[in-house]
């Protein structure tokens, strides 16, 4: 990575939650002296009224269904914001809203377009009550430019000049990585924090953002079985007979709430993620039948789950 300090670091995630490894990897950013940017990747929201993702969701998918997004990409920024104060006073560190995912934002930035927004998603956020703020910080290479020239105070880098820094929370990070080298002449960089968390269910180890997956997954599975399944809805749950036990299900659930809570700044913080999630989990299950068929697949399937996990929020060893 160029030590040139003029350039921009640029760290991309979806950020639900915002973790201390997030801090960490920042602050490994801002000890190379150049400027860093957050970005915070695919508003599902929108994007998922935009297109729909093939009926068979694929591993790259699984963390942005919207069980797993309980957060907008404006909340996820107000609250990034608010921790930045807390933890970087000293330094201005914006924060870009890119509706697209990662591969899809690079190939389109390196592309001849002007914009980085396809045209049908502009429209669908300035007439469908789309937040003003957000479209405004959505990313496209104008308001990049902008955003970068506010930084250094420097005519607008090309694309190829930015530095792309990847926290390796799991497999994805790594994959994503991999992915999207081929498009940039400068190699992204990766950095794994220390002592990133793991846990096992049975045949799988799951890091950072797995664990926050299979939390939110749990909580979905208990609702379920107390409402939807006792309905004997079309798709019924299926997966290991541990999985309709109560027991099993809260124990798992009161583990992983117990490191959740610890990569997280502290309880409130956690408390109010978990509201977040609550209320999500109502509101899905009180229109669970509109939702596409293949998400009820993965939701109600914990086998498919555990098969797009192993390719996705695997630990990386």
């Amino acid at each position: 990575m160029s030590n040139d300090n003029n350039g921009l670091i640029i760290i991309r995630s979806r950020f639900q939650p915002f973790t201390k490894f997030h801090a960490e990897t920042i602050q490994f950013a801002l000890n190379k002296k150049q400027k860093v940017a957050l970005c915070i990747i695919r508003d599902y929201e929108t994007v998922s009224r935009f297109h729909s993702m093939s009926p068979d969701v694929k591993s790259a998918d699984l963390r942005h269904l919207p069980i797993f997004n309980p957060f907008s990409s404006w909340e996820v920024s107000l609250h990034i914001l608010s921790i930045l104060k807390k933890e970087f006073p000293e330094e201005k560190i914006p924060i870009i809203i890119s509706p697209l995912k990662f591969s899809e934002l690079i190939a389109l930035l390196i592309s001849d377009n002007d914009k980085a927004i396809p045209n049908d998603l502009v429209k669908f956020m300035q007439h469908h009550k789309c937040d003003e703020n957000i479209f405004r910080e959505c990313i496209t290479k104008e308001n990049l430019g902008r955003i970068i020239s506010n930084i250094s105070r420097d005519n607008m880098p090309s694309v190829y000049d930015f530095n792309w820094l990847f926290g390796i929370f799991d497999l994805e990070d790594v994959n994503d990585c991999a992915q999207v080298s081929e498009y940039l002449p400068k190699q992204p960089e990766q950095y794994k924090p220390n002592k990133l968390p793991r846990y096992k269910l049975f045949d799988l180890t799951i890091g950072l953002y797995g664990q926050f997956m299979l939390w939110i997954y749990i909580q979905f599975v208990e609702v379920y079985i107390d409402t939807v399944y006792s309905w004997k809805f079309k798709l019924p749950l299926r997966g290991p007979r541990e999985l309709k036990n109560q027991d099993f299900l809260s124990t798992e659930k009161n583990n992983l709430e117990k490191l959740l809570v610890d990569y997280v700044n502290n309880e409130t913080e956690f408390q109010n993620y978990k509201d977040k999630v609550s209320n999500m989990l109502v509101n899905l299950l009180d229109r669970f039948d509109q939702i596409p068929l293949y998400e009820q697949e993965v939701l109600l399937n914990f086998n498919r789950f555990i098969q797009l996990a192993n390719t996705s929020i695997k630990v990386v060893e």
